[in-house]
């Protein structure tokens, strides 16, 4: 059966997508967002309840989590949600098998539950089972699995709840990988620790380091981003791209394929203004708005309509009105400065978000114009017959010729023509599913879902 969800609309269409989209995340296999109105969506894989509406089927478009709308920050790992509300307390949902959502137990949990009391939390870095959070007052915490000593506890024992990492309350900015992780400091420091077979902490040595410990004595670092694989990427003041760590597949876009243990600038470029580091790629934005990928791109991760790996950073596409982007996994996620949301890359489960499984090489325009549209009614004379319908609707009170388009549920173009008073309109061609039916007349101000 199928279901029309009418909408008629007085202002530009334009209006319910503008600025939608505040914080947003794809990693591993689920994508996680708040919009501007504070409400959740997720969609992707949700076996292990990562999407947290109380359930374990995967979605394959945006899908709202709750009724809340006082949600202000998002982040996912691979099988678990870690979000903080606008009152600055924290949540977690997912999977929970190495208490990585530090309710004291190792129990999933497919709805949000609170982590603590605490009321202010600022940040989360989370990958797979492990999570550092940045409080509001400059703390850093840690939780979770803690292998090789990544948490900086001290220690390389699991924490089922937060702990305090050191003393310190000047943290800015942290990530983390399964091997290690960065912090960054107010004062533009950078410090390291945690495994470093592989040159993750930068300090030119494989000796691992169990607490945070300063990377050189630079203090004009900017922005970091931590890669699953165990590599970074690094933003300084003057917009210069730095890396180090494992590059076995091109990661640090030095050209080689050869592991760097000492931060190492990437091209001699000075306006990157945002870093984003997946699991074996990266993606960078420029300053006039041009986005930039490099290392494995097996999955179309790199966005270039093809599946062929980058050493270097090279420009995707052409566009360059891009806002911001996120890595994770073998995906990636922008914002332009239109408001509008794009996926490519993995898409096994959905992640992406067109309702399909499919691997996306190009960026995908994920719409979210219809998505939580609320009724207008100015026109009581106006109204849609049979709805569900299967073969054709009806509109009645409609007395003049009048454009209308049948949108997907996404917001994506099924149909558009001319409607014609007192004729049916035929729906039969269109697969199952929730579509929505828009009439443009300048005279009418009717919304309905």
């Amino acid at each position: 059966m199928k279901k029309i969800i009418m909408t008629t609309l007085l202002c530009s269409f334009n209006f319910y997508y503008s600025q939608c989209w505040k914080n947003y995340e794809v990693r591993g296999f689920h994508t996680a967002t708040v919009k501007m109105d504070g409400t959740i969506w997720l969609w992707g894989l949700n076996t292990f309840g990562e999407l947290g509406n109380g359930n374990n089927t995967n979605l394959y478009i945006p899908s709202k989590t709750g009724v809340e709308n006082n949600w202000t920050y998002i982040n996912a790992a691979e099988n678990h949600t870690v979000a903080i509300k606008a009152d600055g307390t924290l949540w977690a949902w997912g999977s929970n098998y190495s208490y990585q959502l530090a309710d004291g137990t190792n129990v999933n949990k497919n709805i949000p539950i609170q982590i603590g009391t605490d009321n202010n939390w600022k940040s989360i870095s989370v990958l797979n089972q492990s999570t550092h959070a940045l409080k509001t007052n400059g703390e850093l915490w840690g939780w979770g699995v803690n292998n090789g000593g990544i948490l900086g506890d001290g220690t390389t024992t699991l924490k089922q709840m937060p702990i305090r990492i050191g003393t310190d309350s000047d943290w800015k900015q942290t990530g983390i990988s399964v091997f290690h992780s960065v912090g960054l400091k107010n004062n533009g420091t950078l410090w390291t620790w945690g495994g470093n077979s592989n040159g993750e902490l930068g300090d030119g040595t494989t000796v691992g380091k169990v607490i945070p410990t300063q990377l050189g004595t630079d203090s004009n670092w900017k922005t970091i981003s931590v890669g699953g694989s165990g590599f970074t990427l690094a933003l300084k003041t003057d917009g210069t791209l730095w890396a180090w760590g494992k590059n076995l597949n091109y990661q640090l876009g030095d050209g080689t394929n050869v592991n760097k243990y000492v931060p190492t600038q990437i091209g001699n470029a000075s306006d990157w203004v945002e870093i984003a580091a997946g699991a074996v790629h990266s993606v960078a934005l420029k300053s006039d708005g041009t986005i930039w990928t490099w290392g494995w791109n097996a999955l179309g991760q790199l966005g270039t309509g093809n599946i062929t790996d980058l050493y270097v950073p090279t420009k995707m596409g052409t566009a360059n009105d891009w806002e911001s982007i996120r890595a994770g996994g073998h995906s990636c996620v922008a914002r332009k400065t239109d408001g509008t949301l794009w996926i490519w890359g993995m898409n096994n489960y959905g992640q992406v978000g067109d309702n399909t499984t499919i691997d996306k090489k190009i960026p995908t325009y994920i719409s979210c114009s219809f998505l939580s549209v609320n009724d207008i009614n100015d026109e009581k004379n106006i109204s849609i017959y049979p709805n569900p319908a299967n073969n054709e609707i009806n509109i009645k009170g409609l007395d003049r010729a009048t454009d209308f388009a049948i949108y997907f549920i996404d917001g994506k173009l099924v149909r558009k023509e001319i409607y014609q008073p007192g004729k049916a309109i035929n729906i039969s061609e269109l697969v199952p599913g929730t579509y929505i039916l828009k009439l443009k007349d300048k005279n009418i101000k009717f919304l309905k879902k």
